[in-house]
């Protein structure tokens, strides 16, 4: 009882809950403590961190203690911060240092989340280069202290930006990944992918994986990394910046994808093609701004949709096979989170809430040939959630629509209503195009109009919001 009670408490935002059943009894605190202690998070450019790193450390007792900590995050990333002192370049050593007599001591720990960064002369002021150049050495055997230990989980972030990416650091994040791809079963990558295709020939354990391409290269000479991907038993896959590999090619291995999201790809229709016809197991997939939308009038035929299982479909600024939504939606009735792409018309709408009845987040901000047609059909889904468009579809938005979308879909509140924000940075200038937009009497415009509302979503841009919640109980009046 006491150990399910403990769970329970879990869930909430802190351990102080936890923290006040240590000192009810020995029963208590023997189950507590364990829960106290089985998961940290250190930052090594975070004094705060360090110091209670320091506190634990310097003291017998937590010592002791360190071998029930369960799950540990190490950063050792400078998160664009540039050092200037060779003070900053001890404290920074101290943390790595600190880090690995952590390691060390954590003698029960399951689950490792380590991300490293490799320093370049650029993250510092050149008069203290050779001082920091030096903690790149503790940061290498980090990595290898890490290398010694077990883990049922080993998520590998070698968190380099694209932009210090120098000559050498390619070579070290190699070495990285030498010692600790043994293990590793989730990675996170920026790197060229025509110099990284043996890198995943030591990584059997792998199951996630979120590559983010730095360099360039012909479909040709990126064959070798689709060789080397293909072979792993990949569930979640995310890959930025590189072209997809040809539509004739297989991926038996990924059977088990799960989850899969394209960023800044090519030939849309291709990979929509390749895609649905290849991985049946796949829950949820996001293609993402590709960099360059098909503008042939022809279309690559999908003769059968495998993945049945779909659960989350989003499209940004792309442009997929015509009506592409609908035979989703028919093949898919259980798609729960939908963003259509730019080319959905009327009809895909309409066949997405008629075969998909658990639909609660749809977002048709980037549609532009929608029209009042769809307006009327959306309040069918019932069990809508969340509703993003855009500040053009105002002019849909009769009395009759948001009548109905306010009863009949009583899960919608909200802040889950809102409208993609536009150019103008003033409230007032949106407030006028927004009533612009609107078409009825004037009587109308004023009554929509107290039901718009805009949230600060940056220092100047707002996000323009619908209080679907009064709109509900002032027409229940």
């Amino acid at each position: 009882m006491i150990f399910n009670i403990l769970e329970r408490l879990q869930d909430t935002d802190s351990n102080r809950d936890i923290y006040h059943c240590l000192f009810l009894s020995k029963r208590w605190h023997s189950l507590a403590l364990p829960l106290i202690w089985q998961e940290f998070e250190f930052h090594a450019v975070n004094p705060q961190h360090v110091r209670l790193l320091d506190l634990f450390l310097g003291q017998p007792q937590t010592r002791a203690r360190l071998q029930l900590v369960r799950h540990l995050f190490l950063k050792m990333f400078l998160g664009g911060e540039r050092v200037v002192s060779v003070e900053r370049c001890q404290e920074i050593a101290h943390a790595v240092a600190q880090f690995t007599e952590l390691l060390k001591l954590t003698t029960g720990l399951q689950s490792l989340r380590i991300v490293l960064e490799t320093f370049v002369e650029s993250n510092c002021h050149h008069s203290v280069w050779e001082q920091l150049k030096e903690v790149n050495s503790g940061i290498m055997e980090l990595a290898r202290v890490a290398s010694t230990k077990e883990y049922a989980h080993l998520f590998l972030d070698i968190a380099q930006p694209p932009w210090s990416l120098e000559v050498g650091v390619s070579e070290i994040s190699r070495q990285y990944v030498e010692h600790l791809g043994p293990q590793t079963t989730r990675l996170h990558l920026f790197e060229n992918a025509v110099q990284t295709s043996q890198w995943f020939d030591i990584m059997p354990r792998i199951r996630t994986l979120h590559f983010e391409n730095t360099g360039s290269g012909s479909e040709g000479a990126l064959l070798p990394f689709w060789e080397a991907i293909k072979k792993l038993s990949l569930e979640d896959l995310t890959l930025s910046r590189l072209p997809f590999p040809p539509r004739t090619r297989r991926f038996t291995n990924w059977q088990g994808l799960r989850k899969l999201t394209l960023n800044q790809f090519n030939d849309v229709e291709g990979t929509c093609a390749t895609i649905l016809k290849s991985f049946p197991n796949l829950c949820a997939v996001r293609l993402n701004n590709p960099i360059n939308l098909t503008t042939s009038s022809t279309t690559t035929p999908i003769p059968q949709i495998v993945c049945k299982k779909l659960r989350i479909v989003v499209f940004t600024q792309c442009k997929p096979q015509k009506n592409l939504t609908a035979a989703i939606a028919k093949a898919c009735p259980n798609i729960r989170v939908f963003m259509p792409p730019s080319n959905a018309d009327d009809t895909d709408i309409i066949a997405l809430i008629d075969h998909c009845p658990f639909l609660d987040t749809l977002s048709i901000d980037d549609c532009h040939h929608l029209t009042s047609t769809s307006f009327h059909y959306i309040p069918r889904a019932n069990h809508l959630r969340s509703f993003r468009f855009y500040v053009d579809h105002f002019m849909y938005f009769d009395e009759e629509c948001i009548t109905a979308l306010a009863t009949s879909c009583p899960d919608l509140h909200s802040r889950g209503c809102r409208v993609q924000g536009m150019v103008e940075k003033n409230e007032e200038s949106q407030r006028i195009i927004v009533n612009e937009k609107l078409r009825g009497s004037p009587r109308f415009k004023r009554w929509v109009m107290k039901f718009i509302g805009w949230q600060r979503a940056g220092p100047a841009l707002r996000i323009i919001t619908i209080d679907i919640d009064r709109i509900r109980e002032d027409i229940s009046r």
